[in-house]
């Protein structure tokens, strides 16, 4: 069985791709491999899951090798180390994830190239906010009074959010937003 505080990668066949200080490694099946070790698999998954405006981009940023391109992608898309594996196997592409860097709001790439947290979950801005803080622990109330909305609306959005992701209880959209760094 596998515990559940140690990544994807370290244990089973799944791979978790991170990255640190701008480089990138795998954790293939119990080792930790930088990007110039990794498996031919994974390559040809990160190769499948960049498409043209990822290619476009790539192109705009002046990354002229495989290399570069694949690990430029890697780190937008994929360099986050969670507990949610990024390659599984099986799959032909890589499962896309909100990449928290110091460039959000402010990269020209952005929602392009990387995916914004409202491409990746499907959730509106202000859904985002209200779930951002349910995982901080506050209530409807503070939720409201911080955002300048009724309680009701705070309601209206926590059950949307429940809807679209099927969801039942409170601590199931904080659980959700932990695991797709909603913060």
């Amino acid at each position: 069985m596998k515990p559940s505080n140690i990544p994807a990668g370290l244990l089973d066949e799944n791979v978790e791709i991170f990255a640190e200080a701008g480089i990138n490694y795998a954790l293939v099946k119990g080792h930790c491999v930088p990007y110039n070790e990794f498996p031919q698999f994974l390559l040809d998954d990160i190769d499948a899951s960049i498409d043209q405006v990822d290619n476009e981009c790539l192109t705009e940023m002046g990354m002229v090798t495989v290399d570069e391109r694949r690990q430029q992608w890697s780190i937008c898309n994929v360099s986050k180390l969670d507990n949610i594996p990024d390659y599984k196997v099986g799959s032909i592409t890589l499962q896309r994830e909100f990449v928290q860097c110091d460039y959000r709001n402010v990269c020209p790439y952005e929602g392009r190239l990387c995916r914004t947290i409202s491409q990746l979950t499907g959730l509106t801005k202000t859904q985002i906010i209200v779930i951002a803080h349910i995982r901080a622990g506050l209530l409807n109330k503070e939720i409201a009074d911080k955002m300048g909305i009724s309680i009701e609306t705070v309601r209206s959005h926590t059950q949307n959010i429940r809807i679209i992701k099927k969801l039942g209880r409170k601590a199931d959209l904080a659980l959700y937003a932990q695991e797709h760094g909603i913060i």
